[in-house]
C-alpha cells in the first residue's frame, strides 16, 4: 500500500471516529469506574482499526486491564455492581459467636457450699482448670447431670472471670488436650476420672502458696 492510500485510510478512520464520538461518550459515560470507562473508550476506539499503545492497557498499579469490553445493549446500564457486592460483603456485620445464656442458676443454695467458696479452695489457674472446676461443682455440689455451655458461662459471671470468647471451643479443648471433661455431648457435659481427680487431689489455694 502506498502512503498516499496508508494516509486516506486514517484519514477515514479519523471522519468516522469523530462521527461516532458522541455515541462513544454516552456509552463509556455509563460506567461508574474512571477505569473501566478507560478501557471502554479504548475498546471502541480499537474498534476503529486506530492503534492503542500496550501501555495505556495498564493502570498505574500494573494491573492488566481487559482488551475488550463489549457495547452495551440498548437500555442496559453498568453501576459496578460487583464492587458494590464485594463491598457489602466485606461490611456485613459479624455474627457473635457467644450468644446470650438461657440458663439460671443459684450458685449460693442453702446448706451447700457456694460457687465462690468452692473456687477459692480450689484456686484454679487456667482456662482448663476453670472448666474442670465449674463442671465439678455442677456434679458433686448442685447434683447437675445436664451441664451445657451456658452453665460454664454463668459460672465464670459469678466467679468474676471474663468467659471465653468461644465457650463450647474452650470446653472442646479441654476435654482433648487435658481429658478431664466428656465434651461429646455438650448438653451433657461431665468430668472425667482423671478430672475428678485432679480438682479432688492435685487443686487447692493451699497448695498454690507453698508451691
Amino acid at each position: 500500500m502506498s502512503q498516499h492510500s496508508s494516509i486516506n485510510s486514517q484519514d477515514d478512520h479519523y471522519s468516522r471516529l469523530m462521527a461516532a464520538m458522541p455515541s462513544m461518550i454516552e456509552i463509556v459515560n455509563k460506567f461508574d469506574s474512571p477505569k473501566c470507562q478507560r478501557m471502554a473508550l479504548q475498546s471502541l476506539i480499537g474498534a476503529f482499526g486506530l492503534p492503542i499503545a500496550a501501555p495505556a492497557l495498564q493502570d498505574q498499579s500494573g494491573d492488566t486491564a481487559l482488551a475488550v469490553v463489549p457495547p452495551l445493549a440498548p437500555g442496559a446500564s453498568t453501576t459496578g455492581s460487583g464492587a458494590k457486592a464485594s463491598k457489602k460483603k466485606a461490611t456485613a456485620k459479624k455474627v457473635p459467636k457467644r450468644l446470650p445464656v438461657k440458663v439460671d442458676v443459684n450458685f449460693r443454695p442453702d446448706g451447700k457450699e457456694s460457687l465462690r467458696d468452692f473456687v477459692a479452695a480450689k484456686a484454679p489457674g487456667t482456662f482448663y482448670e476453670k472448666n474442670t472446676v465449674i463442671v465439678f461443682y455442677f456434679e458433686d455440689v448442685l447434683d447437675f447431670h445436664e451441664v451445657t455451655p451456658d452453665h460454664i458461662v454463668l459460672g465464670y459471671d459469678e466467679c468474676g472471670w471474663k468467659a471465653p470468647a468461644d465457650p463450647s471451643n474452650s470446653l472442646v479443648k479441654t476435654a482433648s488436650d487435658k481429658r478431664w471433661i466428656d465434651t461429646r455431648d455438650l448438653n451433657a457435659i461431665s468430668t472425667t476420672h482423671i478430672g475428678r481427680n485432679r480438682v479432688k487431689y492435685d487443686m487447692s489455694a493451699a497448695k498454690e502458696r507453698t508451691a
